[in-house]
């Protein structure tokens, strides 16, 4: 990796850290989701970058991959445990954060919870190193605090332009996970805690989407692909971006199922804790140098 990507990589995690660190300060109990999610957004805006995926706001049991609906109705509940997840990118170099707020004293504990599972796993992170190690320091970090991690959600390496680049972080020792961190590459790691039985399931219905290509059959087909690579590439959107970004999706909603029934646009499904429980998450970006890791989602 040249100094010209760790150059970008530090800028869009700054502006990360400061987009989140606002969003921690603005977020209210009975505060609209739509509201948040769209100032958080316009905050990266504003700060010389682009969100790399929408505003995630993600509510008690609720793990990943909710954001607002264009008319987006839900507020934060009293006494709930919001999620944060934040992304920002600059030229296609990604930074990935997320932070948990609680409303309740009874859940202060889970948020630390995840949250050192983080820090145990971040101060391992160095060349060579087998990612089955971090999934274990953090799989026991989550479980002396008497929870237990999401074992099908993973942190992620990230590439330009590439959200999730291959390789996983677990959050739980598997023996099937074989790989080893390289130095130069670039890693979001996110622990997530529980205090149900540490799976999700889909949920059924999505709010967050991506270009996934193949065949394109029809002339509004055509013009509705070519607007979100040409604007959002492979990274994830979401119809609240399309609405504002390109007047025409009012007349293609229609259009828009379509590519998602045929599988050219993907849909990333709202993942939910299997028993209902509550869900806590951190995550930082890192990239992997030589002496170490190198946390860019700071400011």
């Amino acid at each position: 990796m040249d100094e010209d990507e760790i150059k970008f990589y530090e800028q869009a995690g700054k502006i990360a850290a400061k987009a989140i660190a606002y969003g921690v300060d603005i977020i209210h109990e009975d505060m609209p989701v739509l509201e948040l999610c769209e100032k958080v957004e316009d905050f990266i805006r504003r700060s010389g970058a682009r969100p790399a995926f929408p505003c995630n706001v993600s509510i008690n049991e609720v793990a990943a991959h909710y954001t607002a609906r264009p008319s987006d109705t839900l507020s934060i509940p009293k006494g709930s445990l919001v999620k944060l997840d934040v992304g920002v990118h600059i030229n296609g170099y990604i930074a990935d954060t997320a932070v948990t707020i609680s409303f309740s004293k009874n859940l202060s504990r889970l948020c630390e919870a995840a949250r050192k599972a983080l820090e145990h796993a971040i101060s391992e992170i160095r060349p060579n190193v087998p990612l089955s190690k971090i999934g274990a320091i953090i799989e026991n970090t989550i479980k002396s605090y008497g929870f237990k991690p999401i074992s099908n959600l993973t942190g992620h390496k990230i590439s330009q332009w590439n959200l999730h680049a291959g390789k996983s972080i677990p959050n739980v020792y598997s023996l099937e996970e074989r790989g080893i961190i390289l130095e130069g590459e670039v890693y979001a790691i996110e622990p997530f805690a529980t205090n149900g039985n540490g799976y999700v399931v889909e949920g059924d219905y999505v709010t967050i989407f991506r270009y996934a290509g193949g065949k394109i059959r029809g002339k509004k087909e055509r013009l509705l692909m070519r607007f979100i690579w040409k604007h959002y590439k492979s990274l994830p959107f979401c119809k609240r971006w399309l609405l504002k970004d390109f007047p025409e999706f009012r007349n293609l909603a229609e259009v828009f199922h379509k590519l998602v029934r045929r599988g050219n646009i993907y849909g990333y499904p709202v993942l939910i804790e299997r028993r209902g429980s509550f869900v806590a998450q951190y995550e930082h970006t890192v990239i992997v140098l030589k002496d170490g890791p190198l946390v860019i989602t700071v400011e």
